[in-house]
């Protein structure tokens, strides 16, 4: 196997060990078993399970960055909603989390550098959220007594407890639910 599919195949793997157990929930071990090497030929990709968590979050950030832009051209609307659907889609396959939520609930737990990168996603997030927000004021398509940051806000916290809710009750269409009942919050003609 060679040395970049190895680190790529670690990184996949780990990210799957993190939406099911949580970063404090897996080993360099656990992954070794799972891509079949020897547990000291992780370290040669990654200096530590730190630097591995740098790099899942990396991946997961490239990752929202490309269908952001994949999807930036579809309806404002439709572009929240999906990211409804990612999550709705991570909680079908086998009970997972989307990475940012399942590390923001351990967040005390992680190491410095972690929890900065986690930071600059979760803002990035924000930030991308505000703006569709934003559009969606100046199209008529959303509300035009919205406050972007606080709805963003609103939004992403939405996403984070209904897909740990999603997992307690093993219900997956409580996140298609959530999903619905912002397109009300959005949807001009209705008032706070």
């Amino acid at each position: 196997m060679s040395a970049s599919k190895t680190r790529k195949e670690a990184i996949e793997e780990g990210r799957s060990l993190l939406q099911k157990l949580g970063f404090n929930g897996f080993s360099f071990q656990d992954i070794a078993n799972r891509i079949g090497i020897k547990k000291p030929s992780l370290y040669a990709h990654f200096a530590s399970k730190e630097e591995l968590g740098l790099a899942m979050i990396a991946h997961y950030r490239h990752d929202f960055e490309q269908w952001a832009e994949k999807h930036k051209s579809d309806p404002v609307l439709k572009q929240i909603e999906g990211l409804f659907r990612i999550f709705n889609k991570f909680a079908r396959d086998q009970n997972k989390i989307c990475p940012l939520t399942v590390l923001s609930a351990e967040y005390e737990t992680l190491p410095l550098s972690m929890r900065k990168a986690l930071k600059d996603m979760a803002k990035f997030q924000e930030a991308w959220l505000v703006d569709l927000i934003e559009r969606g004021m100046r199209g008529g398509h959303f509300r035009a007594d919205l406050d972007p940051l606080q709805t963003a806000h609103i939004i992403q916290s939405l996403g984070f407890g209904v897909q740990h809710l999603a997992r307690i009750h093993q219900d997956t269409d409580r996140i298609l639910a959530v999903k619905a009942q912002i397109r009300h919050l959005l949807e001009p003609g209705r008032s706070t």
